[in-house]
């Protein structure tokens, strides 16, 4: 067999039996396959008993230390900001989240999300008549509300799943009703420029106005 950067391991059994993947890595640059490569020959060599329970035991010792030690802060983050501040997996994170909400009995990462859905749905039903408002741009809507041109389409999406007349013609009626007196009053142009439309849009308006006008009469 083939020793990749390491003396025989019958030198370092001991510690290749029982340390954990970690430590073999920091002493001596040894991946995890490789541990298990030498490991699988000791035992097969040596007749000594499977050590692989050992070994995860010992891992999850560390990750218990590691929890109990950070508790306090862990209880004040979410899941990403465990894991980018104990710069650990997503999966450790996640569990350790777990742990202290049922320990400190918090809401767990489900119920945050679902009180975080709940009050983004209800901010957007607060302010769903400006979202589709007619008279300004998207970007202008957009940056009234903080938001980027992509965010705002989203939150159209979103709104328009729980009010499908939104943003269509039901609404462009509303504003031809709301501006009648000014549809033949002014120019194309003027009407363009003022409210921020092309004049496509206001012969449009100036259609639904005469459709309007004529089941009127």
């Amino acid at each position: 067999m083939k020793w990749l950067n390491f003396a025989p391991p019958f030198t370092h059994k001991e510690e290749l039996l029982n340390d954990s993947f970690q430590i073999l890595n920091e002493k001596y640059g040894l991946t995890k396959p490789q541990v298990n490569l030498y490991t699988k020959y000791l035992k097969r060599t040596l007749a000594v008993a499977p050590v692989d329970s050992q070994r995860q035991s010992l891992t999850s010792l560390k990750k218990e230390q590691c929890y109990q030690l950070h508790k306090h802060e862990i209880a004040q983050m979410t899941v990403p900001e465990i894991r980018e501040h104990l710069q650990i997996s997503y999966a450790t994170a996640y569990r350790m989240h777990q742990q202290i909400c049922e320990e400190f009995q918090l809401p767990n990462t489900a119920e945050h999300r679902k009180k975080h859905q709940a009050e983004y749905q209800q901010w957007l039903l607060n302010n769903k008549q400006e979202f589709f408002r007619t008279d300004i741009t998207l970007e202008e809507i957009a940056q009234n509300f903080n938001l980027t041109k992509l965010q705002l389409i989203y939150a159209r999406k979103r709104l328009q799943v729980l009010f499908p007349e939104l943003g269509k013609k039901y609404d462009v009626m509303a504003w031809v009703l709301e501006h009648r007196d000014e549809l033949f009053g002014s120019s194309r142009h003027e009407l363009a420029k003022k409210y921020n439309m092309n004049r496509d849009q206001v012969s449009y308006r100036r259609y639904l106005l005469k459709q309007l006008q004529q089941k009127e009469t």
